[in-house]
């Protein structure tokens, strides 16, 4: 079935199950911007696992909770050429990560809403 998935702002286009008017199960929604989600959901929001291509480029593949990204997951950002792979909390690099930097460098250690937090290795 196709139709609106409201939860998910500026939609194009839904495909999956609508239980009471909300996505619920597997599904796959193309945005407005561009960007295409395909994974879990419920009540109209991503929840469990699934992936994001974002319209620029880059790719989330991992956990959701209340429609952010959380838990753990990784991220290619293809338009900083890095790579990050680990926990998620509020939709930002949170927890134990790894980092794989364009030039070849490396941080594997804390993260603390998105930057780096302590020494790391």
């Amino acid at each position: 079935m196709i139709g609106p998935f409201r939860k998910l702002m500026q939609f194009a286009e839904c495909q999956g199950t609508f239980v009471n008017g909300q996505m619920s199960g597997k599904g796959y929604c193309r945005l407005c911007n561009g960007d295409i989600y395909d994974g879990d959901l419920f009540n109209g929001e991503r929840e469990g696992t699934g992936t994001i291509d974002y319209a620029n480029g880059d790719k989330y593949d991992g956990e959701f909770q209340d429609g952010k990204r959380q838990g753990q997951g990784q991220m290619i950002y293809l338009t900083r050429s890095n790579k990050y792979v680990g926990s998620w909390k509020w939709d930002i690099e949170h927890g134990n990560g790894t980092m794989e930097y364009f030039d070849g460098k490396t941080y594997v250690g804390q993260w603390y809403h998105g930057l780096r937090d302590g020494m790391g290795m």
